[in-house]
């Protein structure tokens, strides 16, 4: 499973500790590990990524976690990215969720619909955006 603790231009190797908008552009792996040194990911880092169907993130990461693949920040408040999972339609949101990430289920095409619960409090930009078969949000 990939993992971007480090970056090099051919001469300096450097710790990787953020991830801005639009890095993990048509990533082609399925899988990623966010090392404890990340500490800032921007709001669409991960806004065209198809092919991905799970975040890690090290347990010693100070600012984000992740549940069952999906991407939040440490204390579970905020899903930045929702991870698709084979054959399911529906998504069910942790209780500690107040608030749906920017981009967080772009490009998500097996969803159909999504229920909104009482505790979210706010949508980020495009969070819903370009997924092709959802046929309604309620809450």
């Amino acid at each position: 499973m990939p993992e971007i603790s480090t970056a090099s231009n051919g001469t300096t190797t450097y710790t990787v500790v953020g991830i801005a908008g639009e890095a993990i552009y048509v990533y082609s792996a399925a899988t990623l590990t966010i090392p404890s040194t990340v500490t800032s990911i921007g709001n669409d880092a991960f806004w065209y990524a198809p092919e991905l169907k799970a975040v890690y993130v090290d347990d010693e990461n100070p600012n984000y976690a992740d549940d069952n693949g999906d991407l939040y920040n440490k204390d579970f408040t905020t899903l930045l990215k929702y991870a698709p999972k084979d054959g399911e339609t529906t998504v069910t949101f942790k209780a500690t969720v107040t608030k749906i990430g920017a981009y967080a289920f772009y490009n998500n095409t097996g969803l159909k619909s999504v229920e909104i619960p009482q505790g979210i409090v706010e949508i980020g930009d495009y969070a819903f955006s370009n997924c092709k078969n959802l046929q309604e949000i309620y809450g």
